[in-house]
């Protein structure tokens, strides 16, 4: 089977979170007890939250195509980044490295085309927030993004980094969240809350919500499931082709 690597670490609960859906999803789709090889290169996510923050983006590019060029150094076939903060850079990366990387941000957008979203409430870090490199993707899909107001957001992206920091979330915490997102659907008229950052399922996890929660982790966990299998398929009909 092809071997996928993980630029991971961002935050470290949320890459054990991707390994296990994507282990899962691996089986039920090859309906067999087998385990994808996966190797991950687990980086700081302090570092990239910095870089992002104060907009290094020749720094955060640099740190990350280390990575995926230590990951391709372990003989990997495809790499993912788990975390859609450092897509802000993925342009400028992608043709720079020596092994093909699936982008996180595709996916999400492929999954709400898929599921006939057309306005999108968007919670992320602040300086994902900033950017446009998501909104314009939805753009092109005819997807508008909706993101919360400038208080808002700040305590969003405060509760993100206290999720990282392990310091826990209050009751009050996520009360705050549900009012604000459902201020989203109430003024905004979104139809699902895109979870822009790993951290955000287990921060939301128990609010009871008007429209659906887009978990990235699940998404993106589950299409490179079948990127997996469907690569391995195609290598395994291959003339002469070796087992990996």
């Amino acid at each position: 089977m092809r071997k996928i690597g993980l630029v991971g670490g961002l935050g470290p609960e949320s890459t054990a979170d991707f390994y296990r859906c994507l282990q899962f999803e691996v089986r039920k789709l090859t309906g067999r007890d087998v385990m994808a090889p996966v190797a991950i290169d687990s980086i700081d996510a302090f570092r990239v939250l910095e870089y992002a923050d104060s907009r290094r983006y020749k720094e955060l590019s640099q740190y990350l195509m280390g990575s995926i060029a230590d990951l391709a150094g372990a003989d990997v076939r495809f790499a993912t980044i788990i975390g859609i903060t450092p897509h802000v850079v993925f342009p400028e990366i992608e043709n720079r490295v020596p092994v093909s990387v699936a982008s996180m941000v595709d996916t999400v957008i492929a999954h709400c085309v898929n599921n006939g979203y057309k306005k999108v409430g968007l919670f992320g870090t602040t300086s994902t927030l900033r950017e446009n490199f998501l909104t314009w993707g939805f753009a092109a899909q005819k997807i508008e993004v909706v993101i919360p107001d400038d208080s808002d957001a700040r305590f969003i992206n405060d509760l993100i980094m206290n999720r990282l920091e392990y310091k826990p979330i209050s009751a009050e915490d996520r009360e705050r969240a549900s009012a604000i997102i459902d201020k989203m659907v109430e003024e905004k008229g979104i139809d699902a809350l895109l979870m822009g950052c790993s951290e955000l399922p287990a921060i939301l996890s128990g609010i009871d919500l008007e429209v659906p929660a887009i978990d990235v982790i699940q998404v993106h966990a589950k299409a490179m499931a079948t990127l997996v299998v469907e690569e391995s398929d195609k290598a395994e009909n291959l003339p002469d082709a070796a087992e990996d």
